[in-house]
């Protein structure tokens, strides 16, 4: 039996087809393995309410595999020290400004070579622990020290990260492949630039006067709204501040119902999690992406049975996260204009 070349090339492409139809759902599950398997694993272990840092490890560690495994070591392997360094700048709010002041540089360079979204999404989880309560793991009293409060979020970031990507390098050929779009010199230093004064001022203001409360969510608004170029910013403060006041208030309703069930809890949070990271790299609508980040951050944080009060505080740092945003974008674009001015004046 032989076959002509135009049967050949029809094989092909319905093959191509069928991948390519394939595709969404493998990712889907691999999103499920990466973040499903260990979180829920650890939900039923004395270390439950660390599950939240096994999700600072997976997400970054996944969205980098996609552009290539050895990058997703070097994510992972970053995203754990600067864990350990906010465990370690926590108490003090200078370390902390300076911290977060350095990150945004660093988010400058990301973006120099096409990685922002990846940096972005390790910086989120992260900044989350800088301004919160300390880890408390009851039983595990060697977890409430100095090293315990260090070495417990560090190693299960690490947990969660090599899992992801040793899942994305099984899946490697059905998972879609991301390719890294370098920005001009100039873009990426400006929003570098831009992303420390706005996170370095906020982590002072925040580990200063807001301690031990959900102040991180300052630093997690500033670092998914601004982007390069400080483009589309209005209308992603709009649709930032829309999402996370709707996601909020869904968490809060589904955090008082079922906040004594950490495994159903970190189900929920999972599912709302893939749902927002399927969004982000389809680049769907910002504020359902907004919506479904809210959800899966607020119920991977509850701390306590009094939800609605932390959600409460949660909605009014986004807000003020947006507002310092939108002014340092104004203040921006009236710098540029008025720079063109001259420019085109002489």
């Amino acid at each position: 039996m032989t076959f002509t070349s135009n049967g050949a090339s029809r094989g092909a492409g319905y093959a191509s087809r069928f991948m390519g139809a394939l595709r969404p759902g493998v990712f889907v599950l691999a999103l499920i393995l990466v973040i499903a398997l260990p979180a829920v694993a650890v939900s039923f272990s004395p270390f439950a309410p660390a599950v939240k840092f096994v999700v600072t490890g997976a997400v970054p560690g996944l969205i980098a595999s996609l552009y290539g495994i050895r990058l997703g070591l070097w994510t992972v392997a970053a995203t754990g020290v600067f864990m350990a360094l906010s465990q370690l700048a926590a108490p003090w709010p200078w370390m902390s400004s300076l911290l977060m002041a350095a990150a945004g540089l660093i988010l400058g360079l990301c973006a120099r070579r096409g990685w922002s979204a990846i940096a972005v999404q390790a910086c989120i989880w992260c900044s989350l622990t800088l301004i919160a309560p300390p880890l408390a793991l009851t039983g595990i009293d060697w977890a409430s020290g100095r090293l315990g409060q260090v070495t417990v979020p560090v190693g299960m970031v690490l947990i969660g990260g090599l899992w992801a990507v040793v899942v994305s390098a099984l899946l490697k050929s059905k998972l879609p492949n991301l390719t890294a779009k370098p920005l001009s010199h100039t873009v990426a230093l400006h929003y570098g630039l831009a992303l420390a004064i706005l996170l370095g001022v906020a982590a002072f203001i925040a580990s200063t006067w807001f301690t031990e409360t959900t102040g991180g969510w300052l630093l997690l608004t500033i670092l998914v709204i601004v982007r390069p170029g400080l483009s589309d910013t209005r209308s992603r403060v709009i649709n930032r501040s829309v999402g996370t006041v709707a996601g909020g208030a869904i968490a809060a309703l589904v955090g008082s119902v079922v906040v004594t069930h950490q495994v159903l809890l970190t189900g929920i949070a999972v599912v709302a999690l893939v749902i927002a990271l399927v969004l982000l790299v389809r680049k769907a609508n910002y504020a359902v992406y907004a919506f479904a980040l809210t959800i899966a951050v607020v119920l991977f944080n509850v701390d306590g049975p009094d939800v609605l009060s932390a959600d409460i505080q949660r909605v009014g740092f986004t807000l003020a996260g947006a507002v310092l945003v939108a002014a340092l974008a104004a203040s921006y674009q009236l710098v540029v204009r008025s720079g063109l001015k001259k420019v085109l004046s002489s």
